[in-house]
């Protein structure tokens, strides 16, 4: 038994960004197959999956730009805060206004 009985007849593309998708889609593919169901019915829930995996990742990404946005937004309104004026304290608790 040589090296050559060992080998696939056609390597995975590690290099592809979608490679882990389809490595855990796999087991599903399979499955639906073994339960009766068509290679194109097997093939359509697998992309609903693979799309339903890609749309929370992209809503994840999405929240993290947004997020990032507001607090840039928020520290570079903190200088504004120097703009308030405050008022001289009075005798009844309260702040006049300084003219």
């Amino acid at each position: 038994m040589g090296l050559a009985s060992l080998e696939t007849p056609d390597p995975p593309d590690l290099h592809n960004p979608l490679m882990p998708a389809a490595v855990a889609l796999r087991p599903s593919h399979l499955h639906i197959l073994g339960q009766g169901g068509t290679v194109a019915e097997a093939q359509r829930k697998a992309l609903a999956l693979l799309d339903g995996i890609l749309r929370g990742q992209a809503s994840v990404l999405a929240f993290e730009k947004i997020f990032l946005l507001m607090g840039i937004g928020f520290v570079s309104a903190l200088p504004l805060l120097l703009l308030f004026r405050i008022g001289k304290p009075t005798a009844g608790g309260g702040r006049e206004m300084a003219h």
